[in-house]
């Protein structure tokens, strides 16, 4: 019992003594600045300090758990830092890892030991394994292990347990004082990174004072021109920008004045200004710092941040874009009203293109319809001339062939007769022939056009209609000499006038007729009209212009197109009708020449 009892006596003293050493070399350590892992490897030997015999091993373990590197060892020989050592996942390691706040102990076996392999840490069947881990505000996983004989593992719980605290309470202190430290040097790193930003920024940025003098500004005012940035310091902001201004009202005066963004909206104040001094346009911005109110009594702490921004170039490029837009809303109102004149044009002339093509199928139609009615008049006419020679002249012929045939039997034979008896029948036959000859001749041209001329041929056809049909009043105007109608237009003159009159006469049932033939300003007018039952002039069938005569109105336009005229024939129902032909002089005159 005595033998115990000194044993553990010494034990107890080893423990004060051994503990009293580590907090001392430990702090120490601490002090002179060393690292985490240097305290840890003395930590170790004042586990064997304590604990005589005993072999400790700190180690790191890995992420994941899966291995560990050791740091330090103390007894363990065969064992070297810095060494990685594989885990099971049994291993005691992985229990003190997963649950720090507890000492962990177990017996040493084959199958339960502290690493996968037992190099370096040789150990009897009742060996006791102690493992604690080092809880770390940085979240290492730090564990300290021993492996100790029977008669020490009693001590080994509060031994483990003491060295951690010791160590997580002094590591802590030097974790503190070196993020203290740590903290002031990223400060004044921020604070030169900042001052960089600042002096880089496009704008110039000053910190001022509740009276508005700069207390700060960045390098912008040098690149402004504005003078030196270490000069700022004690101008009013005003002043720094213009130097020399005296005027009673300046815009950038009232717009970097404290008091009125004081007054504004949560202390914030923006406002726009083309300054003529520094020939800018410029964008104040006044913040005033919510942690200083405005009527604190210390100077040299600022208490608003004033931004100047330059947005001249802006404006320029923004009136230049505006300018821009104006002239492409102004080209692209130009080309769309182009678009929409051309699409116009282009759909009236697809209108008049319609209108043409219906007037040009129906110009083929009267076309198609003058060619017959001409091939049937030029049948009509063979048959009436054929029938003529053969009933008028051929009988007449015929006559006087047999009364020729009587006087060559009565000269040779006088008992038929006097041959100078039967002479004065055929002198009157032959007359007669020729009267129907000559009648025959007038019927396919007018001798009358070319004896007396065109303009007195109208007059004399006009006056023959006249002495024909009494009933019908003829009021006839020929207002033209013969030598002032060309040629050319001799045969369709004349021809249109008789066509039309013959329609009066044969359709119109008229009471009146006026004949007219003029010119006007060098164009030959030819008109007639009566006061008839006349038609309908929109009516463009066959049969309409059969009722105006064999040739009809197609007749008469055709000889007026193809003397380079214009007909117009205008009727109404009930109204009469009028039919009116233009020829230009000018044209037919140089076709002469």
């Amino acid at each position: 019992m005595m033998g115990n009892a000194s044993m553990n006596d010494t034990t107890s003293d080893n423990l004060s003594i051994g503990l009293a050493d580590a907090i001392r070399n430990i702090s120490a350590m601490i002090t002179a600045g060393a690292d985490y892992f240097d305290v840890a490897s003395a930590a170790v030997q004042c586990v064997v300090t304590m604990l005589p015999g005993a072999r400790a091993v700190v180690v790191k373990v890995h992420r994941h758990s899966r291995a560990a590197t050791v740091l330090a060892v103390a007894n363990a020989p065969f064992m070297d830092s810095t060494q990685e050592i594989e885990l099971t996942a049994s291993s005691i390691i992985v229990l003190a890892k997963n649950e720090p706040f507890r000492v962990h102990h177990e017996l040493c076996t084959d199958e339960n030991r502290l690493f996968s392999v037992a190099a370096g840490f040789p150990a009897e069947a009742d060996d006791v394994m102690s493992a604690k881990a080092v809880p770390r505000p940085d979240r290492q996983s730090i564990v300290l292990a021993l492996v100790s004989d029977p008669e020490t593992a009693s001590q080994a719980n509060s031994v483990l347990m003491t060295i951690s605290e010791l160590l997580m309470a002094l590591c802590a202190g030097q974790d503190a004082s070196l993020m203290h430290s740590r903290g002031l040097v990223d400060i004044a790193r921020a604070k030169k990174e900042w001052e960089k930003t600042a002096d880089a920024l496009p704008e110039i940025v000053c910190l001022v004072d509740q009276d508005g003098n700069v207390v700060r500004a960045n390098r912008t005012v040098e690149r402004w021109g504005l003078g030196a940035v270490n000069a700022a310091p004690g101008l009013h902001v005003h002043a720094l920008f213009h130097r020399d201004c005296n005027a009673e009202v300046c815009p950038f005066r009232d717009a970097v004045s404290l008091t009125v963004a004081a007054q504004a909206s949560n202390g914030y104040l923006e406002s726009a200004i083309a300054d003529k001094v520094l020939d800018r346009v410029l964008i104040v911005r006044i913040r005033l710092m919510a942690d200083l109110p405005m009527e604190a009594t210390d100077n040299s702490h600022p208490c608003a941040v004033v931004v100047v921004s330059d947005t001249s170039v802006l404006q320029k490029a923004q009136q230049e874009l505006s300018d821009l837009n104006q002239d492409l809303e102004r080209r692209v109102h130009e080309r769309t009203e182009q678009l929409e004149n051309a699409n116009r044009d282009l759909e009236e002339e697809i209108v008049r293109r319609s209108f043409a093509e219906n007037d040009l199928q129906g110009s083929r139609d009267e076309l198609a319809n003058l060619t017959q009615l001409l091939i049937n008049s030029q049948e009509d006419e063979r048959r009436r001339l054929s029938r003529e020679l053969h009933d008028s002249l051929g009988q007449s012929l015929g006559a006087i062939k047999y009364s020729l045939e009587r006087v060559a039997a009565m000269h040779e034979n006088p008992k038929h007769g006097n041959p100078a008896d039967e002479m004065d029948g055929i002198i009157d036959s032959i007359a007669l022939a020729i009267k129907e000859t000559r009648s025959m001749a007038v019927s396919l041209r007018p001798p009358l056009l070319d004896d007396i001329g065109t303009a007195s041929a109208i007059g004399w056809l006009c006056q023959n209609f006249a002495e024909t049909f009494s009933q019908i009043e003829f009021r006839i105007n020929v207002d033209v000499s013969n030598s002032d109608i060309p040629d050319t237009l001799s045969t369709p003159l004349y021809r249109i006038a008789q066509e039309a009159l013959n329609n009066v006469v044969k359709h119109a049932v008229a009471k009146t007729v006026k004949v007219a033939l003029r010119i006007d300003e060098g164009t030959l007018r030819l008109e007639v009209f009566d006061d008839g039952v006349g038609f309908d002039n929109r009516t463009n069938d066959t049969g309409s212009f059969k009722r105006l005569g064999k040739i009809g109105r197609l007749g008469m336009r055709e000889r007026a197109l193809n003397s380079n005229g214009k007909l117009t024939i205008e009727s109404r129902l009930g109204e009469g009708t009028k039919v009116s032909g233009e020829w230009s002089l000018h044209n037919h005159q140089q076709n002469v020449e």
